[in-house]
């Protein structure tokens, strides 16, 4: 074994040897989570929605409505780096919004500042930053000053803090129902509610999409859920395929389009007529009973191509309607459609 002897210089003495270069990487630069540029804008949308939502909401609701108030400036335009987060754009800009904590997991709580955003937003107007002063700045500047104007200045501080405090504790004690507890066990809550200034954590966000589960939010925490599957026997994994074309005897005329619908009337396939024809049926009927009806004649009309008898039936409903004969070559559909018109008036009939 060879032993390399350590030297280190002496006190007093340059080194002069060459130092080699770090294998890693570059030291990563930290950016804004807000493009520096476009701030004032970021700032003056986020502080809209806030507004329109009576100056707070959950983080979920915030993306929501952002999209809604801003649907050509959609949020990730506004990010220097494409992992950051909406909580991030917030947090970093605690100047002019307050995110705290909620019981929800990675749900996060935003609170407009309206007295900071308004004045950064007359300064920002002053420096001509804003192009032309749209409507959304106008609209903002108004709601900040009314919600600046409505402070009370002559509060002091810590009253301030104290109806904070008293505020947040009336939402624990409503959220963990401590009024139902003796007031022996309940002071001792109270007192850690009041003396925990710091942890801000908001229960009345109210539960959406997937995250409502009964036994909590955390969804990592959660076993999943075990399903038993039932027995099934061969017959029901057998695919049901449709009705071949089937031709009829009665058949007016001998055509696989007619054998076609056949195998419609026999599988209940008759009803995509229907549905696929309804609209335009409905406003032709609409423009014949207004444009080419005698208002004070009865009438009488013949459905070709009747299919299950649908439109036949639309149009016997019409007060001056006398009788309605409905024609189609499928035999098998006419069945089906004396059959579904069974329990109608005598106006309508069917033949083949």
């Amino acid at each position: 074994m060879i032993r390399a002897k350590m030297t280190t210089p002496m006190e007093g003495v340059e080194d002069d040897t060459p130092k080699k270069k770090g294998r890693g990487r570059p030291a990563a630069v930290v950016k804004a989570a807000v493009r520096e540029e476009m701030l004032h804008d970021f700032v003056a949308r986020a502080a809209h929605v806030l507004e329109l939502n009576g100056g707070s909401m959950d983080s979920n609701l915030f993306g929501q409505h952002w999209k809604q108030a801003h649907p050509e400036n959609p949020i990730y335009g506004f990010k220097s780096v494409k992992g950051v987060t909406i909580h991030q754009m917030l947090r970093e800009n605690s100047r002019f919004f307050d995110v705290s904590d909620t019981t929800r997991h990675k749900v996060k709580f935003f609170t407009l500042i309206p007295a900071e955003v308004g004045t950064f937003l007359g300064e920002c107007t002053k420096q001509g930053l804003f192009a032309e002063p749209s409507k959304l700045i106008a609209s903002i500047a108004e709601s900040v000053k009314s919600a600046v104007d409505g402070i009370d200045e002559a509060l002091p501080v810590a009253v301030q803090k104290k109806e904070n405090k008293e505020l947040e504790m009336s939402m624990i004690l409503e959220a963990e129902h401590i009024e139902m507890l003796p007031e022996a066990e309940a002071a001792p809550v109270v007192a850690q509610v009041i003396q925990n200034d710091d942890a801000v954590i908001h229960h009345h966000v109210p539960m959406q999409g997937k995250s409502r589960r009964p036994s909590g939010f955390d969804r990592r925490k959660q076993a999943p859920a075990r399903v038993t599957k039932e027995s099934r026997s061969l017959d029901s994994y057998r695919e049901e395929m449709p009705q071949a074309p089937t031709a009829d005897k009665r058949d007016a005329i001998k055509h696989p389009a007619v054998s076609l619908y056949n195998s419609w009337a026999m599988d209940g396939r008759d009803v995509v007529m229907e549905v696929t024809h309804a609209s335009a049926f409905e406003e032709m009927w609409e423009h014949v009973t207004e444009e080419m009806l005698d208002p004070n004649a009865q009438f009488t009309a013949i459905d070709g191509g009747c299919g299950n008898g649908w439109a036949a039936r639309k149009m016997a409903e019409h007060p001056l309607c006398k009788s309605v004969e409905g024609i189609d070559a499928a035999a098998v559909m006419v069945d089906r459609a004396e059959s579904l018109s069974a329990e109608e008036d005598s106006k309508v009939s069917f033949s083949g």
